[in-house]
């Protein structure tokens, strides 16, 4: 009987009842798939964390821009004398006469210490600004055409009301 015993344990270790060592199919497609879906998650949220830091930037550009055109605007109109506030996009006076507007309108005309004259405008969302030491000769006394105004704010920019209101000018 003993001896049946260990014949029967020879021929169990000889026909491979000893422990397999590695993965079966089944294993291995259930695995790739939990990697297929981690790896989808985490490029999904990589994503939308990347948008979201662009829309941030664009938004940080918008407001630097703006920021930059009104302390410009702000500096000259401080310092500026014979104020003339127009009441349509085009309606620019000549440096030398002043207009009130309480109301306020879309555009300013003023001079500055060096009598150059400085027109700021909102056209079609845009901030523009003329000012007469451009090189242009046709731009030189008053803005002929729109070639003559510089645009100061981005194109992506839509500015829907700006006025500007003149209370009090005086002549230089």
């Amino acid at each position: 009987f003993i001896e049946i015993s260990r014949n029967y344990m020879n021929i169990k270790r000889q026909f491979g009842h000893k422990k397999n060592k590695g993965f079966t199919l089944i294993e291995m497609i259930v695995v790739l798939g939990a990697f297929t879906i981690v790896i989808t998650i985490s490029l999904s949220s990589f994503l939308a964390i990347l948008n979201a830091q662009k829309k941030s930037i664009s938004i940080g550009n918008v407001q630097e821009n703006l920021r930059f055109a009104m302390e410009m605007m702000l500096k000259e109109i401080r310092t500026g004398t014979s104020y003339y506030c127009g009441i349509v996009y085009d309606d620019f006076g000549n440096g030398a006469n002043n207009r009130d507007c309480a109301s306020g309108g879309p555009v300013i005309t003023f001079r500055t210490s060096s009598f150059k004259v400085i027109i700021y405008r909102l056209k079609n969302g845009v901030i523009e600004k003329y000012s007469s030491d451009y090189s242009n000769p046709q731009c030189a006394s008053t803005p002929s055409d729109d070639n003559c105004f510089l645009k100061m704010t981005f194109p992506e920019i839509k500015i829907q009301d700006l006025k500007f209101y003149v209370v009090g000018s005086r002549p230089l």
